[in-house]
């Protein structure tokens, strides 16, 4: 099983999935998930959903993907192999 400090840095040539990002209005379920494959389409997407009259006021969020995992089997392993996580001890 992978520890934090073992998973590869996020800038790596060679991704395994493609990136992307979803949008999220705080205070709501979320609506529909739609996957932007570029940030400015992300953005531009909050920006038009926080102009919306029932979503003034709200936090729009974006989010990037950095990982995703699957059940084969026990343990379950993540897939996060364009982020780099750094422990350290205090």
């Amino acid at each position: 099983m992978a520890t934090l400090c073992d998973l590869p840095r996020r800038d790596m040539k060679e991704e395994t999935m493609k990136r992307f990002w979803i949008n999220w209005v705080e205070g709501t379920d979320g609506g529909r998930r739609y996957k932007w494959y570029s940030l400015a389409g992300a953005q531009a997407e909050a920006e038009r959903l926080a102009r919306l009259p029932d979503v003034m006021g709200r936090n729009v969020h974006v989010f990037e993907c950095i990982g995703k995992c699957k059940v084969e089997s026990l343990p379950i392993r993540w897939d996060m192999s364009h982020v780099q996580i750094t422990i350290t001890n205090s």
